[in-house]
């Protein structure tokens, strides 16, 4: 009796265990494997992280391999704050107080700002006796590290940009992409354009105990190419300054004092060069963001655009000849072309550079019947139908460069005289760059191209291309296109003659438009001044190049004098020389 009562509770206790062993394999199971995630966040929680110095950033190089920003390394002193009384720390600010010239509470801030498990810096790049003598002190928590700095080896191509702390305005925007707020990063231009390649992944390191283990080892940043070719760049800058301070010398030109040049590969939209210079009291200087933000009307260079508006409403046939007579509009000025220029089809229209073929043109989409000193009146949406016709072209709307650019102005008045200016590109403005993705579209038989300025990057040692992206198609049929690129052949011999050298077998159209300049500094532009404006490509049956060349103010406008200063033809030429003999 007293075994069976004691084989029960054996097996009792049998099962009490074997119950045990399921309720904490239950409880294994659900914590391994259905609440392994959870455990496994809480620990990290728990865990002190902290990074190393940025990385370094990639570097920069030009579309032929020649190094532009690099990386120079320089010392930086650091502080770890693990294990260290307040006493000790006291003491070890007070002697690197004596050594950096500072005073002992600005040390003591430095080394106890954030958490106190990061690393901080105490000063970057001392110089090598301030390191020499902290390093003889041997100071508990001080290590004297090496870090980097952007050394930028080209004076050329302003747009490279810089590098440094995370603005206070940008805050929220960089926390958010996982950046520290002690990190360097682009702040402007393609160093801020293309951070996220450039920019390097730090040493992570978890704090066990007194001891930071390294968890993840960072790497430099990916090095990129740009479309530039920093050769051709230095000449196109070597002109813009030459031929600036040439035309300062001539008469009329109190009032010019910059122009822009952009080159690019208008099958591509690479940009392969672009520079902007102004000349300020003898001094020039590089106005070169001015190409993605400064606006100016087009002008007479516009025309191609105009031509396809009035081919694709049927406003304009190919072939049809056209009398070149002034308009004259009630209680208006006559409007005319800038000489009499007899009969004229749609090409001569565009070789001799016609005003009264676009108001022609103009007057038909629009539905209007023309009465010489009447009234004109034009559908309502007749400015609505170019305009869209033009944003194909990209003029009127962001080109999509990877930098921060305008629009430019569209005027909010839509009367009939206002419609005529605008088809010679007389009323609205677009940027220097919008006027170059317009010629590229031409040159490359219809394709608008956004402008790239990243050629491409490496990655693992292989080339990643920046692959071409056409933003847009334009909507007609190509037969139209090609006639207003034969237009812009005929030019070469007409307004266009000598702009490009004629053995490359230029296409192109020159632009002139009025500007207003504020010489009273009152808020009150009253002075009109000419610009000039030259939209090319070459050669006109397979471009490989496209130039835009534009010179704001170069005279008085409406003035005694007839003299104007031909510093714009000279620029486009000397520019265009110099590119075929890089690139024969």
């Amino acid at each position: 009796m007293k075994n069976k009562k004691i084989n029960k509770r054996v097996d009792n206790y049998k099962k009490i265990i074997i119950m045990l062993f399921i309720i904490l394999a239950i409880k294994l199971t659900n914590i391994q494997v259905f609440k392994n995630d959870y455990y496994v966040k809480e620990y990290h929680k728990n865990l002190k992280y902290t990074y190393s110095l940025t990385a370094p950033r990639g570097k920069i190089y030009d579309r032929n391999g020649i190094l532009l920003v690099d990386n120079e390394y320089v010392n930086i002193i650091r502080y770890s704050g693990i294990d260290i009384t307040i006493i000790e720390e006291k003491d070890i600010s007070l002697k690197l107080s004596e050594v950096l010239k500072e005073s002992k509470e600005e040390i003591l801030n430095k080394m106890r700002n954030g958490y106190f498990f990061d690393f901080k810096t105490i000063k970057g790049n001392p110089t090598e006796e301030e390191c020499e003598k902290i390093g003889k002190l041997n100071l508990k928590g001080i290590i004297i590290d090496k870090t980097w700095k952007r050394s930028y080896k080209t004076e050329h191509f302003s747009l490279l940009g810089g590098v440094g702390n995370i603005p206070i305005e940008k805050k929220d925007y960089f926390l958010k992409q996982g950046y520290s707020l002690n990190d360097i990063v682009g702040t402007s231009f393609i160093e801020e354009a293309y951070d996220n390649i450039l920019k390097g992944e730090k040493d992570k390191y978890v704090l066990i105990g007194n001891e930071y283990k390294l968890v993840h080892k960072g790497s430099e940043g990916k090095d990129i190419y740009l479309t530039i070719d920093i050769k051709l760049q230095e000449k196109v800058e070597e002109i813009l300054e030459s031929e600036i301070r040439k035309a300062k010398k001539e008469k009329n030109t109190e009032y010019y004092d910059h122009s822009f040049v952009i080159v690019s590969d208008p099958n591509s939209g690479e940009i392969l060069a672009m520079s902007g210079k102004k000349i300020v009291e003898d001094k020039i200087i590089d106005i070169t963001p001015e190409i993605l933000t400064s606006t100016i009307q087009g002008g007479s260079s516009v025309k191609g655009a105009s031509h396809i508006v009035g081919y694709k409403t049927g406003a304009l046939k190919i072939g049809e000849k056209r009398h070149d007579f002034c308009i004259k509009l009630k209680n208006l000025n006559a409007k005319c072309s800038w000489r009499y220029l007899g009969d004229l089809n749609d090409l001569t229209a565009l070789k001799y550079s016609s005003n009264s073929f676009q108001y022609q043109t103009a007057i038909k989409v629009g539905k209007g019947k023309y009465k010489y000193n009447g009234n004109l009146k034009l559908k309502d949406n007749t400015l609505d139908i170019y305009r869209s016709i033009f944003k194909e072209f990209g003029l009127g709307v962001k080109t999509g460069i990877d930098l921060n650019e305008s629009v430019g102005y569209s005027g909010n008045k839509k009367n009939s005289e206002l419609i005529l200016d605008f088809t010679v590109g007389q009323y609205d403005t677009y940027t220097p760059i919008q006027l170059n993705q317009y010629i590229n579209t031409i040159a490359n038989g219809g394709y608008r191209l956004k402008p790239q300025l990243l050629k491409g990057y490496m990655v693992n040692n292989k080339f990643v291309s920046n692959h071409k992206e056409i933003l847009n198609e334009i909507d007609i049929d190509k037969k139209y296109i090609e006639r207003v690129r034969t237009g812009f052949r005929m030019v070469m011999s007409g307004t266009g003659y000598n702009y490009i050298p004629k053995k490359y077998k230029p296409a192109g159209k020159t632009g002139t438009s009025t500007s207003y300049l504020d010489l009273n500094k009152d808020g009150i532009v009253e002075t009109p001044t000419t610009s000039n404006i030259f939209l090319g490509y070459a050669p006109f049956d397979k471009p490989i190049v496209a130039f835009t060349i534009i010179s704001p103010n170069v005279k008085l406008a409406y003035t005694k004098s007839s003299y104007k200063t031909s510093v714009n033809k000279k620029i486009s030429y000397e520019v265009a020389r110099n590119f075929f003999e890089i690139y024969k």
